[in-house]
C-alpha cells in the first residue's frame, strides 16, 4: 500500500496502531473480569457436585425443594453477572471489528478514487488480511476464557497442594522403605487456628513389625501423618525420613509408588467391580492377587456371594449402586492388590458388620506376605487382633 498509495498505506498502518493500544489496555480489565467470572462460576460447579454427592442426605430429611430454590436463586444471579461479563467482552470485540472492517472498506475506496495500479491484488490482500484479523479478533475472548480456566486451575492446586515443593525432589529408587521416621515435625492447616501436629516425633519399623495399628482420640493427627508422609502436604517444621533419607529429597509420585494411602472416604467410579479393584494397577500380579481373594471364601457374602462375577456388578455414581461396607472392602482390596511395599488403611473397619469385619481383617493378615508392612490407622480394638504392634497417640 505504502508503494501504490502513501495515504491509504498510512491509514492503514494508524488504524492497525489504535486496534493493538486499545488491545494492550483493555487485556488488563478483560482478564480481571474474566478471573472473577471464572471464581463464580467454579463456585456454582462446586456446589452443583455437592449437592448431587449429598442428594441422599437433602432427599432423606425432605430438603430438596428449599436446596433446589437456593441452588436456582445463586445459579441465576452468577447468569446475570456472566450476562454483563460476556456483553462488556462484546463489545470490546465488536468495537474492533468495526472499526477495522470500517477502515478497510475505506481503504478501497480511496484506491478506487486514486489511480493506483495492481488494485485487484492489493484489494485481494486485504481481504484476506482483514479475514486474519476477523478471526483473531474473535478468538480473542476465547484466548481470555481459557487463560482465566487455567488461572484457576493452577490457583486451586496451588492452595490445595502447595506449589513447589515437588521442584527439587530427586528419583531415589533404591529405598527399601522399611523404616519411617518422624523427626520433631510440625504442620498447621490453612484453615485452622491451632497446629495439628507441634514438635511430634515417631519412628515405625517394619522390619521388627509387619502389621502396626496407630490409635487415638480424633483430631490428634493421625490421618495427617499419612498425608504427610506421601507428600499430600508440606511440613511447617522437621523432617520425615525413609530409611534415613529425606522425603524432600525423592520424587512424590515414586513415593506414591511404592506406598498406598487407602482413606476411610474413599469414593468409586462409575464402573464394574473389577474396574474400581483394579484402579491404578497395572502389574500382572494384580490380576493373581485378585484371583486369590476370589477364591477365598472370606468375603463372599459381603457380595451375596457374587464376587466372582465382579466384571457384571456396576458401582454406580461415587459408589452408590452399593452398600457403604462393600465400597470399603473394595477400597481395601484395591489397596491389598497394588503392589506397593507400604499399605497404610486409614480406618477401614468403619461401615462393616461384626462377621464381616473379621472376615476382612481375615483377609489383610493373609495379604501381608505380600506388602514390607502395614499401618492401619483405627479406633476399632478388633484391628489389634491381626496387628503385630500398636502404636497410641
Amino acid at each position: 500500500l505504502f508503494k501504490s498509495n502513501t495515504t491509504t498505506g498510512f491509514f492503514l498502518l494508524i488504524v492497525n496502531f489504535i486496534m493493538l493500544l486499545f488491545i494492550v489496555t483493555k487485556i488488563k480489565s478483560m482478564g480481571r473480569r474474566s478471573i472473577k467470572y471464572e471464581i463464580q462460576n467454579t463456585t456454582i460447579e462446586t456446589k452443583q457436585i455437592e449437592k448431587l454427592t449429598l442428594i441422599d442426605k437433602i432427599t432423606n430429611r425432605g430438603f430438596s425443594d428449599i436446596e433446589n430454590k437456593l441452588f436456582n436463586n445463586y445459579g441465576n444471579r452468577v447468569t446475570n453477572k456472566g450476562i454483563i461479563f460476556y456483553n462488556y467482552m462484546l463489545n470490546n470485540e465488536t468495537f474492533l471489528l468495526a472499526l477495522f472492517n470500517i477502515s478497510i472498506f475505506i481503504v478501497i475506496y480511496l484506491l478506487f478514487i486514486n489511480k493506483v495500479q495492481n488494485k485487484i491484488l492489493i484489494i485481494t490482500l486485504l481481504l484476506l488480511y482483514r479475514n486474519k484479523v476477523d478471526i483473531s479478533i474473535q478468538k480473542m475472548n476465547e484466548i481470555i476464557d481459557h487463560s482465566s480456566r487455567i488461572y484457576m486451575v493452577g490457583k486451586n492446586i496451588e492452595n490445595e497442594f502447595i506449589s513447589n515443593y515437588y521442584s527439587n525432589a530427586k528419583k531415589i529408587h533404591k529405598i527399601d522403605y522399611t523404616n519411617i521416621k518422624f523427626n520433631n515435625i510440625s504442620f498447621k492447616y490453612k484453615n485452622k487456628y491451632e497446629k495439628t501436629l507441634e514438635n511430634f516425633n515417631l519412628e515405625i519399623d517394619f522390619n521388627k513389625n509387619k502389621i502396626i495399628s496407630i490409635m487415638g482420640r480424633s483430631g490428634k493427627g493421625k490421618s495427617t501423618l499419612c498425608k504427610l508422609l506421601i507428600k499430600i502436604y508440606k511440613l511447617d517444621k522437621g523432617e520425615i525420613l525413609i530409611n534415613d533419607i529425606n522425603i524432600h529429597d525423592i520424587d512424590s509420585k515414586e513415593i506414591k509408588k511404592k506406598i498406598t494411602y487407602i482413606n476411610q472416604n474413599s469414593k468409586l467410579f462409575n464402573e464394574d467391580i473389577e474396574y474400581n479393584l483394579n484402579y491404578g494397577c497395572y502389574s500382572p500380579l494384580c490380576k493373581k492377587y485378585i484371583k486369590e481373594i476370589i477364591n477365598t471364601n472370606n468375603l463372599q457374602t459381603a457380595f451375596n456371594n457374587k464376587i466372582g462375577n465382579i466384571k457384571k456388578i456396576k458401582t454406580g455414581f461415587l459408589g452408590e449402586n452399593i452398600s457403604g461396607g462393600q465400597r470399603q472392602i473394595i477400597n481395601v482390596l484395591n489397596g491389598l492388590i497394588y503392589p506397593s511395599d507400604i499399605l497404610i488403611l486409614d480406618e477401614p473397619t468403619n461401615s462393616l458388620s461384626y462377621s464381616l469385619k473379621i472376615k476382612l481383617l481375615k483377609t489383610i493378615k493373609e495379604f501381608k506376605k505380600y506388602k514390607k508392612g502395614i499401618l492401619i490407622i483405627t479406633h476399632d480394638k478388633d484391628v489389634l487382633s491381626i496387628v503385630d504392634k500398636n502404636i497410641y497417640i
